[in-house]
């Protein structure tokens, strides 16, 4: 759009010719994730690489509502703009903090090619603690505490 500028008036913000859009809440909007207010205050911000931190973020939001480990579907992964390069690093990197459990199952019916996939599990209790203190104990949901 171009606007004539005039000597008079103040040039007028793009943003004020949008059509105006009411609020609505997020969680009516889309999916949205949480993450515990330690990823700064322990220092995770400055500890984890961008693709640590990209990773976990898309992690949580597939694990967001379950209490078991999740497969990511090929394009699923694809829609976040991830590479694979990008991913095993991210993984490698959480890993390495304690903060992904990596697993495997069987994915096809009875009668199909059965494959084993792997699963992903964000520990977002070790967020709690500061980057230093690795347990190398990483924490499996599908075991029940004792």
């Amino acid at each position: 759009m171009i606007q004539m500028l005039s000597l008079d008036a103040p040039p007028i913000p793009p943003s004020l010719n949008m059509p105006a859009i009411p609020y609505q809440r997020a969680s009516a909007q889309a999916r949205y994730i949480g993450v515990p207010t330690e990823f700064w205050s322990r220092g995770w911000i400055v500890e984890l690489g961008a693709t640590a931190i990209a990773l976990m973020l898309i992690l949580l939001e597939s694990q967001g509502g379950y209490d078991r480990p999740r497969y990511v579907p090929r394009e699923r992964r694809e829609a976040y703009g991830v590479s694979h390069n990008t991913w095993t690093q991210g993984r490698k990197d959480l890993e390495r903090h304690g903060l992904l459990t990596v697993g495997r199952t069987p994915q096809g019916g009875d009668f199909d090619y059965t494959r084993m996939r792997n699963t992903y599990w964000i520990n977002e209790k070790r967020l709690h603690t500061p980057p230093g203190a690795v347990s190398h104990h990483s924490v499996d949901p599908t075991i029940p505490a004792q």
